[in-house]
């Protein structure tokens, strides 16, 4: 919606005055944001936009009476975030704030409900933000209260509970409380107001339902839109698929989800982990288990699981569930026995069954236009607080962006690569780290003991999901890897043998990613570099790849006149020509012919330069596209000096 967008835009701006004054050191965040506004904005969004210069206007005086400094918004159209060099202050503002909220006459047809977090802890300001467990925490506090309601976490309590409060103010022990950042229990406390109200349902707890939840070490970052739509789709659908290659965050995408949908499921939410079993036979006594269910030998084990199911409103996370043939048809017969149980499955590949819904993960976000907004690209937040996990002195300084840049693009935003890369900081500089990933992939492993075998390394990672693919797609994959800029489904037929089944397969499992308009396909650069590998070790078969996908693209130029031997005749134009004129060798009267000429070194807008990340063959890098060689120098794309036109 055009007022959200310019919220955040005018609240971008005002930020950056304020970030040279942005504290250090032991700090108190204030987190506040609008209970219910989503609705808010779809039945009123005129009235919602003139709410928010209200809301706004409140919570930005209180925090100047009080001395606390507005930090850049994080992409919440309504969530305020606030700093504090004292936590008396802080809790100050957060009183002085619902007072004034309370009073306020709102443009919308309902008043507007903030609800509010304190939590104090160090601040790891890097990049003109803050990152680490302390905005987590004060984040996820925030996220079990109410509208009109102020949470303090016991960090903040032990520094201002023998002060003095403020007129007027009290504060509530509410006790333990699990947050939904799955990390340790946290003591809280409620900030009464006099005159305001102070009572409240259950906090929105861990606590509310009954789970088995895994504990995390470490806080979710990142994946914010993913996150968002994960739980918008648990509202519309019974199976829901989070479907990505190993090393993507599926399994923490699918624990946060659920886990921020506790309160919608009252017979509880429960995480099966499958990684480990061996047949699908064991499914049953695995669910089971997570349950807390004592299944009886004397009776059929799955229909005694279907009737406890049965009338139970219960959200089940099976995790890892690919390498099991069974684990679909299981799947299936709990959500026809149980109409009110509802499953997340994290997969490899698609469950293929009907009504399944599927969220495709993709790498995380690994580009920036300037400096100053790096650190909202979440790949740079996840590398930041992993690097800081490996050294508690790291900071990212804005010279090592390059570097980073190229670490994100060489992982392609993979989760798993970024946790690696980040965890060598405390021995090697940024850039040397970039330089061993773009020597070799299997830089990016770990010592770790409490790692699984299947994710001590990124080649670990893809050798279990090499292990899962028939011999078909083995052959069928491994010859992909020769286009390193996409393909298409004609070239993939020709250069490859995939047949339209094949690609459908390979894109199941996760292995390809279609482009926006389905005309095209892409490997994950760190797959194709597997596959690349795997590729190599049957010379054979690899020339044979090499000369169809020569042919294939001689044919294509083949199309072009002799007037214009570099594309077709509809988009031929004066810059390809100069651009055939430039590059041709003396005498050549066919570009595949020129290609062939291993000392052809330049052409028009074009460098040359050694692929060794992939390992296999030259390309040439230029303005907008790529060309790439394999190494008898066989095109398999088309110059960038081209008009554009279909894709093959």
């Amino acid at each position: 919606m055009t007022g959200r967008t310019d919220r955040r835009v005018d609240r971008g701006r005002r930020s950056i005055t304020a970030m040279s004054e942005l504290p250090d050191g032991m700090v108190t965040f204030l987190f506040t944001d609008v209970e219910g506004s989503t609705r808010l904005w779809e039945e009123a969004p005129d009235s919602m936009m003139e709410a928010l210069r209200q809301h706004d206007a409140v919570i930005e005086e209180a925090a100047t009476e009080h001395r606390g400094v507005p930090v850049r918004p994080r992409g919440e159209g309504d969530s305020r975030f606030v700093v504090f060099r004292g936590a008396a202050d802080a809790v100050a503002a957060a009183a002085d704030m619902q007072r004034s909220l309370a009073a306020v006459e709102w443009a919308t047809p309902r008043p507007l409900r903030v609800r509010a977090s304190l939590h104090t802890g160090d601040a790891d300001l890097q990049l003109g933000d803050y990152y680490g467990s302390a905005v987590n925490r004060a984040a996820r506090l925030r996220g079990i209260a109410h509208g009109g309601q102020t949470l303090m976490s016991g960090s903040t309590w032990e520094l201002v509970q023998d002060g003095e409060l403020p007129t007027g103010v009290s504060v509530r022990d509410m006790g333990e409380h699990r947050l939904k950042d799955l990390t340790r229990p946290e003591r809280v406390f409620q900030v009464d107001v006099d005159g305001l109200g102070q009572d409240f349902p259950p906090l929105v707890s861990l606590d509310v339902v009954p789970n088995n939840l895994p504990v995390q070490l470490t806080f979710f970052v990142g994946r914010q839109a993913e996150l968002a739509e994960a739980k918008r789709l648990l509202g519309t659908t019974r199976l829901l698929t989070i479907l990505a290659p190993g090393g993507t965050g599926k399994s923490r995408l699918a624990i946060q989800a659920v886990a921020d949908a506790t309160a919608e499921y009252p017979d509880g939410v429960y995480f099966i982990s499958l990684a480990e079993i061996g047949s699908s036979e064991d499914i049953v006594q695995a669910v089971a288990e997570a349950l807390g269910i004592a299944l009886s030998a004397d009776q059929d084990v799955q229909t005694q699981l279907l009737t406890h199911l049965a009338k139970k409103r219960q959200l089940l996370v099976f995790d890892n569930l690919e390498h099991l043939s069974g684990s679909a048809a299981t799947a299936a017969e709990i959500l026809k026995a149980a109409s009110e149980v509802t499953i997340v499955a994290t997969s490899r590949s698609k469950l293929n069954l009907s009504g399944e819904t599927v969220l495709a993960l993709a790498g995380l976000e690994t580009t920036w236009e300037t400096a100053a907004d790096a650190g909202e690209a979440s790949g740079v937040q996840l590398f930041i607080e992993a690097a800081t996990r490996s050294d508690p002195g790291f900071v990212l300084e804005p010279d090592d962006l390059d570097a980073l840049a190229q670490i994100l693009r060489l992982t392609g935003g993979m989760l798993l690569g970024i946790l690696l890369a980040a965890a060598w900081v405390d021995m090697l500089p940024i850039g040397e780290i970039a330089t061993e990933i773009a020597k070799s992939a299997d830089f990016l492993e770990t010592e770790m003991g409490d790692i699984p075998d299947r994710q001590r390394s990124m080649r670990a990672v893809y050798d279990y999901s090499w292990a899962l693919l028939s011999p078909e797609e083995r052959d069928t994959f491994m010859a992909l890897s020769v286009f390193a800029g996409g393909f298409s489904r004609d070239a993939a037929e020709a250069v490859a043998g995939a047949s339209l089944r094949g690609l459908a397969n390979l894109l199941n499992k996760s292995l390809l990613t279609p482009s926006a308009d389905r005309d095209r396909y892409a490997i994950h650069e760190l797959l194709r570099q597997y596959a690349a590998a795997e590729l190599e070790q049957d010379p054979g078969r690899r020339d044979r790849v090499l000369d169809a996908h020569a042919a294939f693209y001689a044919d294509l130029m083949g199309e072009a006149p002799p007037s214009c031997p570099v594309v077709a005749r509809r988009i031929c134009s004066p810059r390809s020509r100069r651009t055939w004129r430039t590059f041709a060798p003396r005498g050549a009267t066919s570009l595949p012919a020129a290609m062939r000429n291993e000392h052809a070194s330049s052409f028009s807008d074009c460098s040359w330069s050694t692929s060794s990340a992939a390992g296999i063959g030259r390309r040439s890098t230029c303005s907008t596209k790529r060309w790439r060689y394999s190494p008898t120098t066989r095109m398999t794309k088309r110059p960038p000096c081209c008009a554009p036109s279909p894709r093959r």
